[in-house]
């Protein structure tokens, strides 16, 4: 059974290398038939860490380039697995419960003893990780409180009398909440990255009263990021990494010149909560 696992792993993961090497760049579905866009776009520069849960508070730099006036986002996230403490932290602090019976689940985690499982035996557990992510963008002044729920499904499968073969899979769409001020300001909704056909990452946020739709693509360690208001594009983010071995990410942005600012705010804010979910998504 393990090589049957094997090697269904191992075509999968050939699979999406081939299909993701052959895809289309996001900057020529968005661009190439847009040039309006890119003639008459605002330009911005970014440069930011390589976002993931394990830092405690992380830097975006953004600038626009036309008044040379520079921004510096943060982001604090912490990561818990614990429950329990997990909702206490959050009402201490806030001292708001009603938002989180929204939020969580009442549900129970499996535990599994391996030891008593028998050679060819296979069990699958049902778990989460929540995250609680605070996110500042001065743009517009406004500080978040975003909290995410990933669920997922471990399968082990009992290969020898000591050891064992495990496999995860994410249950999506994952859902991020939203909060500003102990209050509701929107949803953010990462779906399945295999129902695309682009293999890039779709992520649907909204933001107060507007909708927009995110699609995320990396391919060599080079990231194009497109935004969508009402099938129209606002905004496309070209980063690499800073330097040859770097932690860091840089590059430019292009803005719509019709946006207010506080939807100009809101284009970085879906950025960085993209980023986040993508990065929630990897640390399984």
């Amino acid at each position: 059974m393990n090589r049957g696992y094997r090697f269904q792993g191992a075509l999968l993961m050939l699979t999406c290398i081939l299909v993701f090497v052959m895809c289309a760049s996001l900057s020529d579905i968005k661009l190439k038939d847009n040039p309006g866009f890119t003639r008459n776009a605002r330009t911005f520069s970014i440069l930011h860490p390589i976002i993931n849960s394990s830092a405690s508070s992380q830097i975006v730099n953004i600038e626009d380039a036309a008044t040379a006036t520079a921004y510096e986002a943060g982001i604090a996230w912490n990561s818990e697995i614990e429950r329990e403490g997990y909702v206490q932290s959050f009402r201490h602090r806030h001292g708001d419960s009603k938002i989180l019976d929204d939020f969580f689940t009442h549900s129970t985690v499996d535990h599994i003893n391996t030891s008593e499982m028998k050679k060819g035996d296979v069990a699958r557990i049902r778990d989460y990780n929540y995250h609680r992510i605070e996110m500042s963008n001065p743009i517009d002044s406004a500080e978040y409180v975003i909290l995410g729920q990933i669920q997922f499904f471990r399968e082990i499968t009992k290969e020898s009398a000591s050891s064992t073969f495990e496999t995860t899979d994410i249950e999506f769409p994952i859902e991020f909440w939203i909060y500003q001020q102990g209050k509701d300001a929107g949803r953010a909704l990462l779906k399945d990255p295999f129902r695309n056909s682009r293999v890039s990452l779709a992520v649907e946020i909204q933001l107060e009263d507007k909708t927009y739709h995110v699609e995320f693509q990396e391919q060599f360690n080079k990231r194009k990021v497109s935004v969508e208001i009402d099938s129209m594009l606002v905004a496309f983010f070209d980063l690499k990494p800073a330097s040859f071995v770097s932690t860091k990410m840089k590059g430019s942005v292009m803005v719509s010149p019709d946006l207010s600012q506080d939807k100009v705010a809101d284009v970085f804010s879906s950025y960085m909560l993209t980023v986040l979910m993508r990065a929630a998504m990897r640390r399984m």
